[in-house]
Formats: C-alpha cells, structure tokens, sequence
C-alpha cells in the first residue's frame, strides 16, 4: 500500500472458503494452548483497501465473524478496522465468555500498537471512528 515493499507471505493468501487450523489458528500462552479453527469467509484486495474477514468453526471458543481491514484514504493516512460480531461458544467455553472477550480486547490493543508509520515508528495513538 504505498511507501514500503509489500513483505513476503510465506503462507499463500488466504481465500474464502479457506479453513484454517494448522499453526496460525492457535495461541498460546505461557501453560495454555487453544485450538481456534476458523474459516475465511471473505477476502478485501484493492489498491487502497486490503483485509480479510473470518467465522469461526465448531470447536473455537467463540462463535462469530472478525474482519481486520487496512485502508488508505484519500489523505494517505493508513487506518485499521476491526470489526466482530461474537457471542458464546459452547461447552466448556460457554462460562468463560466474559473473559474470553476481555482476552479479545487486550489482542485488538495489540493490533493496533503493532502499526508502525513508515518513518516515524511505532503509532502511539489510534483514532477511533
């Protein structure tokens, strides 16, 4: 998108329809792992606009959608949009649920400090619209 070569993917692109539950579908932490399968379900390429948007699969600890879109506007300022749609998974998970979205929270703060402008370094602060 502008001012940097596009980097590598050492994965193919994702696509929908494509399923997801190798490596790239699960955290962990420190003692604890969990397996998060998910499904692509739509794909953003154009010249000012890329992302992806996923469902999850039975089995992951939630059930819903995440969509994760880098735009440039007219301006050349880059934004980053989340988006999700989650309610609770089920079985062990179901009770968890208050936490698991705090846990989602903390990852979306993550996302948003991992911005980095091109010759300014990290983003310190994100705009919400």
């Amino acid at each position: 998108m502008g001012g940097q070569a596009p980097q590598r993917l050492r994965r193919p692109p994702a696509r929908p329809g494509h399923h997801r539950c190798g490596p790239g579908a699960r955290r962990r932490g420190r003692a604890l792992r969990v397996r998060e399968p998910i499904r692509v379900v739509a794909v953003v390429d154009t010249p000012d606009r890329r992302g992806f948007a996923y469902g999850t699969r039975p089995g992951h600890p939630v059930s819903g959608e995440e969509a994760f879109v880098v735009h440039r506007d007219a301006e050349g300022a880059v934004w980053l949009t989340l988006r999700s749609l989650t309610r609770p998974g089920t079985g062990i998970w179901r009770p968890l649920f208050p936490l698991l979205l705090v846990a989602q929270r903390v990852y979306r703060r993550r996302y948003r400090r991992a911005l980095v402008h091109p010759t300014r370094g990290p983003v310190d602060r994100i705009s919400r619209r």
